[in-house]
């Protein structure tokens, strides 16, 4: 079989952030699903992140997250993991909050 699963659970691994600019992104299918939650697809030379979402904070501003699926205990899993520097992440959430503004 092509995957090893050792039990190892090392989580002294490093992030590894996405540049934005470096991978070429755009962002595409910008919905508002309520008024707190936008979805949206970050495309990037190559791949696709599709069914992000813009969130906005109880106790204001926002946040991105990915999708996630819920497990049969009850719990909430990331589908994958995307790291984002402050800076693309504001900037991502600037972009968005003007596109739906102009929607």
């Amino acid at each position: 079989m092509g995957f090893k699963n050792n039990n190892n659970n090392n989580n002294n691994t490093e992030k590894v952030y996405i540049d934005l600019e470096a991978v070429g992104y755009s962002v595409k299918n910008v919905r508002v699903v309520s008024d707190n939650l936008v979805t949206f697809t970050l495309s990037c030379s190559g791949f696709a992140f599709y069914n992000m979402r813009l969130i906005e904070k109880k106790a204001g501003g926002y946040f991105i997250s990915v999708p996630q699926d819920k497990g049969t205990n009850g719990a909430y899993y990331n589908k994958y993991a995307v790291y984002l520097s402050e800076e693309d992440e504001k900037a991502l959430i600037e972009y968005l909050l003007e596109a739906v503004k102009n929607a």
